[in-house]
């Protein structure tokens, strides 16, 4: 199983672009801590498809702390002067503010799947709202439990 979660600070302004297919696919460099004092912190471009972009891209901005679930994606690729290089990404399924907050979003769109729900955001239909909240029990007062 290909699954991490990773938290740490957006280093660059969040990306948004659109494929051909109209499927929204954002990219950010995510910086994190090595762990150790004595070792510089890591980056890894951070990549997310769909709803999770659009959303991502209109909420968070550089220097955000944000926490990251999703996968590890590796490949080489050719550069412009002939070389290859290997480059690695965090492809995100979820992603949540570092401070107090809700998920942005719920898994990211496939790409392999974009063709199904890849029109811009402008051409689909706008979300139901959410149903009232039911009504919950009061929460016990804490400080009143005798242990």
């Amino acid at each position: 199983m290909n699954a991490i979660a990773l938290m740490g600070t957006l280093q660059s302004e969040p990306e948004l672009r659109f494929t051909q297919d109209g499927l929204a696919r954002l990219s950010a460099l995510l910086g994190f801590s090595a762990g150790r004092p004595e070792e510089p912190d890591f980056q890894i471009r951070m990549v997310a498809f769909g709803n999770l972009a659009e959303e991502v891209a209109r909420t968070l901005h550089h220097g955000d702390g944000v926490l990251v679930e999703g996968r590890l994606q590796a490949e080489t690729r050719n550069r412009p002067d002939g070389t290859k290089e290997k480059v690695t990404e965090l492809i995100a399924r979820k992603v949540y503010p570092a401070t107090v907050g809700e998920s942005l979003a719920g898994a990211a769109a496939a790409p392999a799947a974009a063709s199904k729900n890849g029109a811009p955001a402008a051409a689909r239909p706008a979300p139901r709202p959410a149903a009232p909240a039911r009504p919950t029990a009061p929460e016990p007062d804490l400080d009143d439990i005798p242990f």
